[in-house]
């Protein structure tokens, strides 16, 4: 097979285990979960499964793969996209059901529910910017910090409005927490996920970490806001029900939250160096420049 085809089919293979997991996820609760969503359930797996044995086949020919394998294979790439994935996975799906609550439950316009996100902008800028002025040694407890921040944030603001109501300067304030709590996550672990990749691999990295938010923002709507939605329609008024849906659904969204914080542990127990050491090496311009700022994740 040509180097045209075969990469024609490493794509093919690819889209179809995103289809499949996509359909799933975002048409199958509101079509009730009709049989063809236990399809795709079923073909994941086996769609995963014959994606890799294609990109170990063109590996061993001596083709490019997709994503090669020693990319796959780094620590820092395996652990920072992990938890990016929870974080952005959580980020959208509290948002979403945030929104739907300030607009549908409590009947907010969309201009007015907007503007009560403007704290949550301004503490991510404030991480996302400042970050880089604490010392490398700090880097990994920080985003591990960080991720328990935005945890707590979010089970503040569904115990904030809880009660059905708009929850008063406490909500801007936890808002602006869940910001900072973001800030400093997504930018540093953008820049960690590179420091065990060769320059040669930097663009597959690069791949990888630009599909890993997009798939997550995708799966966080559909999961948590999932949870949302069922709460909402339950019994009750309008927005004594929506409130208890987003407190409901605040809490897998803090575990979420959590556990990219836990995925981060490994590296730190690796990584205990004096400065200078591998500690340090994550923070260089070349890492720096290697992908996009937050703002491109959907974070600003």
């Amino acid at each position: 097979m040509t180097l045209t085809g075969t990469l024609l089919l490493l794509l093919l293979l690819l889209l179809l285990l995103l289809l499949l997991l996509l359909l799933l996820v975002v048409l199958g609760r509101e079509q009730h979960w009709p049989r063809w969503a236990g399809v795709c359930l079923a073909a994941v797996v086996p769609a995963a499964g014959l994606f890799v044995l294609v990109e170990r086949a063109v590996a061993r020919r001596g083709g490019t793969p997709l994503v090669p394998g020693r990319v796959l294979r780094s620590p820092d790439l395996l652990c920072g996209a992990a938890a990016l994935f929870f974080c952005m996975a959580g980020y959208a799906g509290f948002l979403f059901a945030l929104s739907q609550h300030l607009q549908t439950g409590l009947g907010e316009s969309a201009v007015h529910a907007g503007l009560t996100f403007a704290p949550l902008a301004v503490g991510v800028a404030a991480g996302s910017l400042t970050w880089q002025r604490l010392p490398a040694r700090w880097h990994l407890p920080m985003i591990a910090a960080a991720c328990a921040l935005a945890a707590v944030s979010y089970l503040g603001l569904g115990a904030a409005l809880r009660g059905g109501g708009t929850g008063g300067p406490v909500v801007l304030l936890l808002q602006l927490l869940w910001g900072l709590g973001m800030g400093f996550t997504t930018s540093p672990l953008l820049t960690l996920a590179l420091s065990g990749i060769a320059p040669a691999d930097a663009a597959d990295a690069s791949g990888v970490l630009t599909t890993v938010p997009q798939l997550a923002q995708v799966i966080g709507v559909a999961g948590y806001g999932s949870v949302f939605l069922a709460g909402a329609a339950g019994p009750g008024g309008r927005a004594a029900a929506s409130a208890g849906a987003l407190c409901a659904t605040a809490l897998p969204v803090a575990v979420g939250s959590l556990l990219a914080g836990l995925a981060v542990l490994p590296l730190l127990r690796r990584r205990r160096l004096p400065d200078g050491g591998a500690a340090a090496r994550y923070t260089t311009p070349d890492a720096e420049v290697a992908f996009p700022p937050a703002a491109n994740y959907g974070l600003n």
